[in-house]
């Protein structure tokens, strides 16, 4: 639970409102991720499908599943590691660069970039895919909850930090920041091909708080950043690009 936000949380206590305590937050939570988190949708299904602790949500065969992981996982550990994933991503159809398979990690809960843990890929029963087919019709479902809903769309980007920085770093490096605003931002905000562009000479690593502060920035100045509020706290580097607009006209279109 401690990975939802706000509002997700208030989702998870709504639903157990209605559905009765009896059915746990962990429960709630697969339920609401199946139906996109939405409430009356997540409670529909569950007294359609008899009122029972998880009921409404597909489950999968877990030995179905546990057999897909044996046959990607490395010899050497209880893992998929880059070979098996690469493997993976060929049969599902995920280019390994782009969004989806990000999105997919995200649902997945996956901890380290490249890998898949035996828990993490298990989660694939809990979602109701059983094999590949099942897999990759799935994941338009997943990509649309993400593009959608802005509070699920948060969360995935402030868990893209996380996964996407080295093991062991508090920052992410500027090239892999660089690369996932691209990924992530560009296509939703004009101004994030410009901000791209600034940080071509930036070296130093970026922190947690100028990564979730950028998506507030770009949300309220994503195409203009004419009435930018240079007293509101933002961190320095965005004040510099704000400066760097405006010294450059062009660059701020």
């Amino acid at each position: 639970m401690n990975r939802l936000r706000k509002a997700e949380k208030a989702k998870v206590a709504e639903y157990r409102d209605v559905v009765g305590a009896a059915v746990t937050a962990r429960d709630a939570m697969t339920a609401l991720e199946a139906h996109g988190w939405d409430v009356q949708t997540a409670v529909n299904a569950f007294f359609s499908a008899g009122g029972q602790a998880g009921a409404g949500v597909a489950s999968g065969d877990r030995a179905v599943v546990e057999a897909l992981f044996e046959q990607y996982k490395d010899d050497g550990c209880d893992s998929m590691l880059l070979e098996g994933v690469l493997a993976w991503c060929n049969d599902m159809e995920l280019d390994p660069m782009k969004r989806p398979l990000l999105i997919v990690c995200h649902k997945l809960q996956a901890a380290v970039m490249c890998e898949f843990t035996r828990e993490e890929f298990m989660r694939w029963a809990e979602l109701g895919a059983d094999s590949i087919d099942a897999m990759k019709a799935a994941v338009p479902t997943f990509v649309a909850q993400v593009d959608s809903d802005a509070t699920i769309f948060a969360d995935f980007y402030a868990w893209v930090f996380d996964f996407s920085k080295e093991p062991g770093r508090r920052s992410l490096s500027a090239e892999s920041a660089r690369f996932m605003w691209s990924l992530l931002l560009a296509d939703k905000f004009p101004i994030v091909d410009r901000w791209v562009k600034f940080l071509e000479n930036h070296t130093r690593d970026i922190t947690k708080d100028t990564w979730l502060l950028f998506l507030d920035f770009v949300n309220t100045y994503g195409t203009d950043v004419t009435d930018y509020d240079d007293d509101g706290a933002w961190p320095v580097l965005i004040d510099e690009f704000v400066e760097y607009c405006n010294a450059n006209p062009a660059a701020a279109s």
